[in-house]
C-alpha cells in the first residue's frame, strides 16, 4: 500500500505540456533537493490556472508597477475629453499569469464600474507581453503591458485618484497597484485679440482701409474693404477651422444683431465668417471678413464682432466694435465736423488765440496739407484775422493729417486740421463764419464761432 512513485503534470515556463517523477519513499516521506537525489525540487513547477480559471497567481508580491505614463488633463466636451494610462506590470512570482481575461480592473472596491473609462468593470486592457511579444502567458520575469482608456464625457470637473490592480476574469484583484490623479477640467471657451484688425495697404499714400488703431475702417458707401481679424486661444479647448467650422465670427453689441455691413461673403446677417484654419489652445486663430457699404448714407457706424463656436456658445473675452466710416468715392468734396471750434471765445484785448477746427474728409478726393482752405462766410474780411491769414477772408490752409500726422494728404475716411489765428484789436463782439472752400463750391459744415473782446 505504500507510494513508491509520484508523477506530478503540468506546463513548462513555454505553457508546453511536461511532467516530472519522483520515486522512493512516495509523497508522505518525500525529501528535499539537493541534500537527497530522489527529493522534490521546487523551482521545477509553476503554478499554471486554465485560462478559463478565475484563480489568481501565488499570493505574496506577484507583481511590480514599471514605466507608469503621465496622466493626461482632460477637457468636458467639447474639449478633448478622451486619453489613456498605460503601465507595465513585471510578474514577480513563479507562476506565469494567463493572458486570456488579464486586464487591470479598480483596486478598491475591486472591480468596481469606473467613471472615467464608461463605468466599464475591466477599465485597463491587457496590450501585450512586453518581454515576449505574442506569448499566451506572461512569465515570471516578463512585463505585461495595459492601457486605460478614459473618457471625461459628462464627468464633473475634478482631480479623481484612479488604482488599479490585475485581474484575472472575474477572479480576485492581485499584484501592485498602478495609481495616478487624473484632472478633469470644465470646457473653457475663450479667446483674445493676438493683434489689431488689419487690411491690405493703401496705394498711392493712401492708407489702409483699416487704420493703424484697429477699429477704424474705411468703406465706399456702394463698395466693400477686407478686414483680418487674428485671435489667441486662450481657453483649454481646440478651435475646428475651415470651410465648415462652427467657430465664426458673429455680431455683438447685442449679440446676434443683425447687421448692416453684411454682404454676399456672409455666413448670414449675424455671422462675418468661418475660422480659417484648426487652432490649438494658445496658438493663434485667422478670422476674413468683408465689411459692406451697402449704399447707405456717408457717415460712421459702429459694428460690434465677437467669436463664437456654434451650438456651443460664445468665446468669452474679444468682443470688439469696429467703427465703419462711409465715404462717397462719386462726390469730390464732402465733409463734417469732427471737432471744434469753439462756440464762443472771450480775450482781453491784444490777446491772442487759436481756433482748432478739424473735419472728416467723406469726399472721394484727397485733402493737400497746405492747400485745402476755409473761407470767410461771402468771402468777407474777419476784423480779427492776423498777419498768418493768406488773406483777411482767408485763414491759413489745412495744417496737418490729424490721423497721421507728417501725411501729405487727408485721404477719404481721415481727418484734417485747421489752425486759426485771431488777434483781439479792439473791444467788441465779433463772428466768425467759415466753410471749406472747393475749387468749384463751398462744402461742408458752416462753423460759427463768436469772439468776444473785453474793453
Amino acid at each position: 500500500g505504500r507510494v513508491k512513485t509520484v508523477v506530478l503534470e503540468g506546463l513548462s515556463a513555454s505553457g508546453a505540456p511536461t511532467s516530472v517523477s519522483t520515486t522512493g519513499a512516495g509523497v508522505y516521506n518525500a525529501r528535499t533537493w539537493p541534500a537527497n537525489s530522489d527529493g522534490l525540487r521546487s523551482t521545477w513547477f509553476r503554478f499554471a490556472p486554465a485560462a478559463t480559471s478565475a484563480a489568481a497567481p501565488a499570493r505574496g508580491q506577484d507583481s511590480r508597477v514599471s514605466s507608469p505614463s503621465a496622466a493626461p488633463v482632460l477637457v468636458a466636451p467639447p474639449g478633448v475629453s478622451t486619453g489613456r494610462l498605460t503601465v507595465r506590470l513585471v510578474n514577480t512570482v513563479s507562476a506565469p499569469w494567463p493572458v486570456a481575461g488579464l486586464h487591470l480592473a479598480m483596486a478598491s472596491p475591486a472591480g468596481q464600474a469606473d467613471g472615467l473609462s464608461a463605468g466599464s468593470t475591466r477599465p485597463g486592457a491587457f496590450v501585450r507581453n512586453a518581454s515576449r511579444p505574442g506569448a499566451d502567458t506572461v512569465s515570471p520575469g516578463d512585463s505585461a503591458e495595459f492601457a486605460v482608456s478614459l473618457n471625461a464625457a459628462g464627468v464633473p470637473p475634478g482631480l479623481y485618484t484612479r488604482a488599479y490592480r490585475a485581474r484575472i476574469d472575474n477572479g480576485p484583484v492581485f499584484g501592485a497597484t498602478a495609481s495616478w490623479q487624473v484632472e478633469v477640467q470644465a470646457a473653457r471657451l475663450s479667446a483674445a485679440y493676438a493683434g489689431l484688425p488689419t487690411g491690405a495697404p493703401g496705394s498711392g499714400g493712401a492708407p489702409s482701409a483699416v487704420w493703424a488703431d484697429g477699429r477704424t475702417v474705411v468703406v465706399p458707401r456702394n463698395g466693400a474693404s477686407a478686414v483680418r481679424i487674428t485671435l489667441r486661444d486662450t481657453g483649454n479647448v481646440g478651435w475646428p477651422g475651415g470651410s465648415t467650422a462652427p467657430v465664426q465670427l458673429g455680431t455683438s453689441g447685442p449679440r446676434n444683431r443683425t447687421s448692416t455691413a453684411a454682404g454676399r461673403s456672409w455666413l448670414s446677417r449675424t455671422r462675418a465668417s468661418r475660422l480659417r484654419a484648426t487652432t490649438a489652445p494658445g496658438s493663434t486663430g485667422v478670422f476674413d471678413l468683408v465689411v459692406n457699404g451697402n449704399g447707405r448714407p456717408v457717415g460712421i457706424t459702429p459694428e460690434a464682432l465677437e467669436p463664437l463656436w456654434a451650438g456651443r456658445g460664445w468665446l468669452t473675452g474679444a468682443a470688439r466694435t469696429l467703427n465703419i466710416v462711409r465715404y462717397d468715392p462719386a462726390v469730390s468734396r464732402l465733409a463734417a465736423r469732427h471737432s471744434g471750434p469753439a462756440s464762443t471765445v472771450s480775450l482781453t484785448r491784444g490777446a491772442t488765440t487759436t481756433l482748432v477746427v478739424r473735419l472728416r474728409n467723406f469726399g472721394g478726393s484727397p485733402w493737400p496739407v497746405g492747400k485745402e482752405q476755409l473761407g470767410t462766410s461771402g468771402n468777407k474780411a474777419y476784423a480779427l484775422a492776423t498777419t498768418a491769414w493768406a488773406s483777411s477772408s482767408r485763414p491759413p490752409a489745412l495744417s496737418s493729417n490729424a490721423v497721421r500726422p507728417g501725411a501729405d494728404a487727408v485721404y477719404p475716411g481721415e481727418i484734417g486740421e485747421w489752425r486759426v489765428p485771431v488777434t483781439a484789436k479792439a473791444a467788441g463782439t465779433y463772428d466768425l463764419v467759415l466753410q471749406a472752400v472747393g475749387a468749384t463750391a463751398r462744402y461742408g459744415p458752416v462753423l460759427r464761432t463768436r469772439v468776444t473782446v473785453a474793453r
